[in-house]
């Protein structure tokens, strides 16, 4: 067990774990899972499951980013009594309850519980409004910003809930603010991309997280590279910084994160994405393919529902098509 987790910054995934009956018993004050890395496009998986009963993350309050998928775990009960669109906002539709114990085979919930949503039998979903702190997230033990068991935005070395980071502290992930020696001591994801994380005339790549504009990142943003002394952004010459990146087939927001900064694409880029809302899907994409100037092959947007128009792919001048789309196909294959 963890009683001591509050916050989980990536996804949580279960898949055919034998023996639990109840992940609330490994996870009892689980307030917020983050979402900053997905697993395809979810942050809660729970699948396959066969001796789980209950969920009972009564104190999960937010799932930042990213969908719930709970599917095919023949013994659950009690999912189906929980709102997730309430704490998964994110893209609703890709929230996805099935396959699991009839509703009518499952214990309903206290009559007393609020819209008669509810955990398990004696905890309901949504509890009466507390008299905690604007930025406690899930509860506290008294009425100061220290007192959260989570924060709505940012937390302090001392574990003060805050607005923004204290002068001198860097805003990581989102969630935390740290010191500059804190945050360049911190070593980058591994398998992860040398994008924007190389300076062009000292050739010196960073092999730590980096400070800007008040944050602690894993990478430079577009149109800055790594400074010569490896621990912050300076901006590229003429404003551009070229980042070569393999050919990618995106069919969900996981794998549009790979392309994120890049500026050449050695390849195809080919876009499948089914489901989604679209306002999500379109600054999703912008977000990590905006970037993109050239593509040497192909681009082709396939069976994409949610994809209503391809201004995300904003910087996007010269489609090369060195090799053009498979017979049988038309699309954008060649050309500036």
């Amino acid at each position: 067990s963890f009683p001591e987790l509050r916050e989980i910054t990536e996804y949580l995934l279960f898949f055919r774990v034998k023996g639990l009956r109840r992940i609330g018993q490994l996870f009892p004050n689980l307030v917020r899972i983050g979402g900053t890395k997905l697993f395809i496009d979810y942050s809660l998986v729970v699948h396959e499951m066969y001796n789980l009963q209950e969920i009972g993350l009564s104190n999960l309050t937010e799932i930042s980013r990213g969908s719930v998928i709970i599917t095919k775990n023949p013994s659950l009960c009690y999912v189906n009594t929980v709102n997730w669109d309430l704490i998964a906002k994110w893209d609703t539709l890709k929230n996805y309850v099935a396959k699991n114990k009839g509703a009518l085979d499952c214990p309903g919930c206290q009559s007393t519980c609020p819209e008669g949503l509810c955990w398990s039998r004696t905890e309901c979903q949504i509890q009466p409004e507390s008299h905690c702190h604007p930025l406690c997230l899930g509860g506290c033990s008294g009425p100061g910003p220290r007192d959260c068991n989570s924060c709505v935005r940012l937390v302090t070395a001392d574990n003060e809930c805050v607005e923004h980071c204290p002068l001198g502290t860097y805003q990581h992930l989102n969630r935390r603010c740290i010191t500059r020696e804190e945050c360049t001591a911190i070593d980058l994801p591994s398998g992860s991309s040398k994008g924007l994380r190389y300076h062009s005339s000292s050739g010196r790549a960073a092999k730590k997280y980096v400070v800007f504009n008040g944050t602690c990142i894993d990478s430079c943003p577009p149109g800055y590279e790594i400074d010569a002394a490896g621990t912050g952004c300076t901006a590229c010459a003429g404003g551009k910084c070229q980042k070569w990146c393999a050919g990618q087939n995106i069919e969900n927001i996981a794998s549009a994160q790979i392309l994120r900064g890049c500026t050449h694409i050695e390849g195809s880029l080919e876009i499948s994405i089914k489901t989604g809302k679209p306002k999500i899907i379109f600054e999703e994409l912008e977000e990590n393919l905006g970037s993109i100037e050239e593509i040497e092959f192909y681009l082709k947007v396939a069976r994409s529902i949610p994809i209503v128009n391809l201004n995300f792919l904003r910087n996007l001048t010269t489609i090369r098509g060195i090799h053009q789309l498979p017979v049988g196909y038309k699309g954008l294959g060649g050309g500036e």
